[in-house]
């Protein structure tokens, strides 16, 4: 339209999309702030010196001398920002620009964009991978950057050490943990706000609960569980761990389950209670199964942050529930940073596996349900009929004609593709297939469909074309070239 109204093409980028985008570019412009005010992580391994709001709270919480009411200020101005993303986020909600329908439009090609714009992204590519191509280096060479033989040693020493093999243990315990019960809270914060009919108010509350969580520093709310149950029997568990860390990554992942099940379709609830089921039923037989490639990612993404944070769990984590991440920060206070690369690369390499087993279990669930959707029931059925299977009344044998045979293992090969159970075709060409009852009436009155393969030999004796007719009027319709019609005097039920 812009185009069609002869704008420039600086003026249809401004209006098509920066003008679109200020809120969300916006909001990510606040994120990134808060990000990196907040970060611990960073400064503490390349700050050195230079001194950031993080770094003070670490040293007042757990330096030389501590002091608790000193440390409880600093996480107090930490919070600042996180009050003032809260007011700006919710103010810029209302710049969001939500499509009804989104156009696929084609990109004019312009080779030198292409290449500038690629060679460019390709040279920060290169600058972040030689950054890290260091983590792989350094721990197999004898002493960097002095003596760069290679050498296993460093490997070895960490694996021989079981004081190190049990942190490793805890952070993949950890991890595992916080994502399942992170993935089951989330998946019911989103269910209340995005399937359920539930008060407004409520719906808000658990929104608000979800932007909370996403301001908060880690190293404040790690602080704020220290301090609250401090004296507690959850005190120096891994109880206390997991329960920060999904409080922690709240957010993010209950954005992602509320924007999948947002997008399903919203007539499955009312449907199903028109058939009898409850909303809890649908919900864990419909909705659930259609939401498990989100439900996965959603696993992922709290089982991967879980094994790389530092910021919420360095104040709460003990001597006998230690993580790699707080023990790279104690290994970096003695200068170990052979044993800290190592630990670096098992975090890297644990989450590159735990990824790539995600990935393809919601892959697998992907082209499963691809495949299933592939074809729709009336493009089946004009697959089904292009097939000559004219019965011959003058046979003896059963069936009347080898050519339905064609039809019949066509229809096997589908009926298995689409899940169905106990698939088979007898010597007298027969097609047998059951499919289980759901779940809860397998009680029920079993039904049975039968259908004919056969076609009258008058009639369709020859090559079908079958012909769809969209947006049929009630009219004749004439039967292609065959010359004959359908006629709705004698075919009522076609007007």
């Amino acid at each position: 339209v812009s185009k069609i109204m002869g704008d420039s093409g600086l003026s249809t980028f401004i209006m098509t999309v920066l003008r679109p985008l200020a809120g969300t570019i916006a909001a990510s412009f606040i994120q990134s702030f808060f990000l990196c005010f907040t970060d611990f992580g960073i400064p503490a391994s390349v700050g050195g010196k230079f001194e950031v709001i993080a770094s003070v709270l670490y040293s007042q919480m757990l330096g030389s001398v501590p002091d608790f009411n000193r440390g409880s200020v600093v996480a107090m101005v930490m919070l600042i920002p996180s009050v003032v993303s809260i007011v700006v986020l919710h103010v810029l909600e209302k710049y969001n620009v939500r499509y009804h329908k989104i156009s696929v439009i084609e990109i004019r090609k312009n080779r030198a964009r292409d290449w500038f714009c690629g060679l460019v992204s390709m040279s920060f590519c290169l600058c972040v991978l030689s950054i890290f191509a260091v983590i792989f280096v350094i721990p197999f060479v004898n002493d960097w950057p002095y003596n760069l033989q290679f050498s296993t040693e460093h490997i070895r020493s960490v694996f021989s050490d079981t004081g190190l093999l049990e942190v490793c243990k805890n952070s993949v315990l950890v991890a595992v943990l916080t994502a399942v019960f992170g993935t089951l809270l989330a998946y019911g914060g989103a269910i209340v706000t995005a399937r359920s009919t539930v008060s407004k108010k409520l719906k808000q509350v658990v929104e608000g609960i979800a932007l909370v969580t996403n301001t908060i520093p880690g190293m404040v709310l790690g602080l704020a569980f220290l301090f609250c149950f401090s004296g507690t029997s959850l005190q120096s568990t891994f109880a206390i761990l997991i329960i920060c860390n999904v409080v922690h990554f709240f957010s993010t992942p209950y954005l992602m389950m509320k924007n999948s099940l947002s997008k399903m379709n919203a007539s499955w609830e009312t449907t199903a209670m028109l058939m009898g089921d409850n909303w809890l039923k649908t919900i864990i037989r419909v909705v659930t199964p259609n939401a498990r490639a989100t439900i996965l990612e959603v696993f992922s993404y709290y089982f991967v942050n879980a094994m790389v944070t530092v910021s919420a769990v360095v104040f709460i984590a003990g001597a006998r529930t230690m993580v790699i991440t707080t023990k790279i920060k104690e290994l970096q206070y003695y200068n170990k940073f052979n044993e800290v690369f190592v630990l670096s690369l098992l975090i890297l390499f644990t989450n590159l596996l735990a990824k790539a087993v995600f990935q393809f279990l919601a892959n697998r669930k992907y082209h499963e349900q691809k495949e299933k959707k592939k074809m729709k029931a009336y493009e089946r059925l004009l697959n089904y009929v292009k097939v000559p299977t004219p019965s011959d009344e003058r046979s003896g044998t059963h069936p009347s004609s080898a050519c339905q045979r064609v039809l019949a293992e066509q229809l096997v090969k589908e009926m298995k593709k689409l899940g169905v159970s106990d698939v088979r075709i007898d010597e007298k060409c027969y097609v047998y297939g059951k499919i289980p009852a759901t779940k809860g009436y397998e009680s029920k009155t079993k039904l049975g469909f039968i259908a004919h393969m056969d076609t009258v030999s008058d009639f369709a004796d020859h090559a079908v074309n079958p012909v769809v007719h969209e947006n049929y009027d009630g009219k004749d319709l004439k039967l292609s070239e065959s010359g004959r019609t359908l006629e709705t005097a004698v075919f009522p039920h076609l007007a």
